[in-house]
Formats: structure tokens, sequence, C-alpha cells
């Protein structure tokens, strides 16, 4: 089970690292292109829509993957249908508002009336968004892999190219956007056509939409709570910051969250299926078994990740974004260690939902939401963007003791932390040695990536074997996995 699990979960990774190039090439490209406030609008401009998504259809897209697996193919189709005109629809409604209340919108997002033309560009955005994810959502519940697959990577490298076209231009974070959403909207109308294409064209069945509704409906709060989670403190920043401070902020936020997204998600993804399945079937020490392999797993990789990236963190930052982002460098491992708090707690999460007490995963999310805000409030004004990342950092590590102390009396969770505590000490002495060797040199940043980022690997490596922070069992492992990807020799 878990050979299996890794060898799909290889699959997604690689999926995953190609879809995460797009992030490796624009970000470097959009910060020098733009400069610190530019790319502050940039990202504001993305929060407006993250914002509304979940009303386009009313939390409806995930009561639809849960109803409509396993239906008749035409039936499937036909409420598939359906499910996208309403969505549409709520788009179109939320779109009218945001023209209409643009200035207003305007000065709370970007605390000025003078963004109000990119309001319009966000109302744009709600059906960029919409159409890509639905042509997503429909090959999710057709499980057609392959081709889900080759949509997130098209998805990707159109981003790339729309944003090389929009430099190319010359043109500004006006014109970046407006070009990124023509890309987007593009992809999704083909998509959207393919499927239309192969599965032709049914009268669509409104009756999935209330019980879509019923389903998702309930989620509606959890899905805000993490939104507030992702986004709260850029609009405790827009009031007592600037938009430049967000442009450095949310540079180094992406950075550091690019750290679970390549080392965490992809082992992650597969993880509350395969759990459940055990968990169905009886088999205890199976769902022992996985919930340790899984979660070590992701602490070998995620933590000496975050530790060299403290390390690292000035020439990281100054290389990829620029000399202008280098104030936010003590951001990214901030934020890279409050997703991995927000990770490992989702694996309580899952255990509370095991035992069918899922009301308390939500209610994990709610307590760190509050957190977050009181957080912001207290340490913004205070410490500006740093006082945003420790606030992250802060909320995420009070979802992960909820979530810990919820999990312990409701069902399976972690019995022992001896790898824990080894991989924490070999992350440790790697990231301490790493800035001890950096401060001796005067190495220009390119030299010290290249010459320190090998090093703290295998220094790690080394360690955690000494250590016995990566068990012989998971070496195994890894070597079988390893062998599986390579195929039989000649």
């Amino acid at each position: 089970m878990i050979q299996k699990f890794f060898r799909n979960a290889g699959v997604m990774a690689v999926a995953e690292m190609i879809a995460r190039i797009k992030g490796v090439i624009v970000l470097p490209l959009l910060t020098r292109h733009l400069g610190p406030l530019d790319f502050g609008v940039w990202s504001q401009v993305s929060m407006i829509a993250l914002l509304l998504s979940p009303l386009l259809s009313l939390g409806s897209e995930q009561g639809m993957l849960r109803i409509l697996p396993g239906l008749p193919f035409e039936k499937q189709y036909r409420m598939f249908l359906a499910w996208m005109l309403a969505a549409l629809g709520g788009a179109a409604i939320f779109a009218a508002l945001l023209i209409l209340a643009n200035s207003p919108v305007s000065v709370v997002i970007f605390g000025d009336a003078e963004y109000k033309r990119f309001v319009v560009l966000a109302a744009a955005s709600l059906f960029t968004t919409l159409l890509p994810n639905a042509a997503r959502a429909w090959l999710r519940i057709q499980n057609d892999g392959n081709t889900l697959a080759a949509a997130t990577v098209a998805q990707a490298m159109l981003g790339i190219v729309a944003v090389l076209s929009a430099i190319g231009l010359g043109a500004h974070v006006y014109g970046l956007v407006l070009l990124t959403l023509v890309g987007d909207l593009l992809l999704g109308v083909i998509f959207l056509a393919l499927i239309v294409r192969r599965s032709g064209w049914f009268i669509p069945d409104f009756s999935i939409l209330r019980p879509a509704v019923k389903f998702g409906l309930p989620l509606l709060p959890a899905a805000y709570a993490i939104w507030g989670l992702n986004w709260m403190d850029r609009l405790f920043l827009v009031h007592f910051q600037t938009l430049q401070d967000i442009g450095i902020y949310s540079a180094a936020y992406g950075l550091g969250y690019m750290i679970i997204q390549v080392f965490v998600n992809p082992i992650w993804a597969l993880y509350p299926n395969s759990v459940a399945e055990l968990h169905n079937r009886g088999d205890s020490a199976g769902v022992d078994r996985l919930l340790h392999t899984i979660s070590y797993g992701i602490l070998i990789l995620s933590v000496p990740a975050i530790a060299g990236l403290w390390a690292l963190c000035e020439p990281i930052m100054t290389v990829v974004a620029g000399p202008a982002f280098r104030s936010g460098a003590l951001v990214m491992p901030v934020v890279a260690l409050a997703y991995l708090f927000h990770m490992l707690a989702s694996f309580g999460d899952v255990a509370v939902g095991l035992t069918y007490r899922q009301h308390l995963a939500t209610a994990s999310i709610v307590v760190a939401v509050i957190a977050n805000g009181s957080l912001n409030f207290l340490l913004v004004p205070s410490f500006g963007i740093m006082g945003a990342a420790f606030a992250t950092l802060g909320a995420f590590f009070v979802q992960l003791v909820f979530s810990t102390l919820m999990a312990a009396r409701s069902g399976p969770f972690w019995r022992s932390f001896n790898e824990l505590y080894r991989i924490s000490a070999a992350a440790a002495i790697m990231a301490l040695a790493i800035r001890v060797l950096d401060q001796s040199t005067g190495l220009s940043d390119v030299s010290r990536l290249l010459l320190f980022i090998p090093f703290g690997a295998v220094l790690y490596g080394g360690l955690a074997v000494a250590f016995g922070a990566i068990p012989r069992p998971y070496l195994k492992s890894a070597w079988t996995w390893l062998s599986v990807q390579r195929g039989p020799t000649a």
C-alpha cells in the first residue's frame, strides 16, 4: 500500500513540479519588471477573485464532486452542464456588483480609489478563474488523470507565455493583468470546447443544483476561513503599510509557500483517500503505518528545506526577486514554517473526519482565523510585514495545537515523535553550519547559492542517516520507489 502510494505520489510530484516552473520563472520576471509597488497591485487583484470565487456557486462545486461520481455518464454530463451554467450566472452577478461598487472596493483592497479600474479586471477574472476550474472539475469526476495532468501543465505554460508577452510588449501592471486574464480565458474556453466536442451536448439537468448547494453551503465558512488565513494579512498591510510593502511581502510569501508546494503537496494529495480506505477496511495497523510514514516523509523533506531557507534567505530573495525585495527575506522561512504547521494540522483534520467528527476540522480553521486576525491587529501596526508573517505563523500553530488535541481524542493519530526530534536536530546543525560558513566568506549571492545549497543537502543527508532521522525501512521504501521509477534495466 505504502509503495503504491509513493509511486502514485511520485507521478503527481512530477506533474506538480512541472507546473511550479511557472512560479519559478514568472515570479522573478514579475518582480523585476513591475517592482514592489506594481507587484503589490498585481497580488491584490488576485485576492479579489479568490475572495468571491466560493460564492459563485455557493459551494456547489464540492457537492457536485461528491454526488456525480458513480452515476451514468450521460446523467453526470447533463448535471455538470447545469452546474456550469449556474456558476457562470453567479459569476455574472458578482462581476456586475464589483463593477458598480468599484470605488469603495478599490479603497478597501488597494487603500485608494485610484485603482478602481483594477477592480473591473478583477470582475473579469471571476470568469477566467471559473472556466478552467470547471473543466478540471469534470476531469476529476471522470478520473481522467492524464488529461488533468496535461491541463495543469498547459495552464502553467500559458501563464508563462502571457507574462513573457506582456514584458516583451513593455506592458505595465494593468496590461500585464489584462494579458494574463486573456490567456486564462482562452485556456478555459479551449478546455470546455474539447469536453463538449468529446462528449456532445445534452439538455442540462438542473436537479443537481439543490443537493449540490445543500452539500456545499455548510463548507463556505471553512472556505472563507481558509481565505482569511491566506489573505487577511494583506488587508491589514494595505491600511497600516503601503502597496510597496505588500509587493515585497507577497513575493516573499510566494517563495516561502513554494517550499510546501514542492515538498509537501504532492505527498499529501493522496493521503486522505488512502487512509480512509484503510480505515474503512478496519486495518488500524495500516492506518498507523501510513500516517507515520507519510507525515515523516513530509518532515524529512520540508524541515531541512525550511532550515536552509532561513540560512540563505537573503541571497535567495535577491537572486530570485531582485535587490528591491531583499527586505522581505526573513518572511520566507517564517511563512514556510507556518504552512508546514498548517499541513501537519491537516493530518488531525483527516483523523477527526474518519470518526465523523468533521465539524472539529472546521472549528480548527475558525480558531486559526480568530488568532490570525487578532495577531495581525497586534503585530502589523508595529512590525509591518514581519508582523504579518509571524501572525500567519502563530495562527497556523494554534490550528496545529487544536487539531492535534482533537485528533488525539477522536481517532488514529501520532504516537511517536522521535524522528521529528532527529530531523530537527540534523536540519538545525546544517542551517547553522551554512550560516557560519556564509558569514566567513565574501562570495556573491549567486556563488553562495551554488556552493551552500549542495553542501547543505549533503550535510543534512549524512546527519539524518547518522542520527537515525531516516529509519532503514523508509530508506528501503524510497529505494524501491526509485527502482520502480527507473524501470527494468537492460
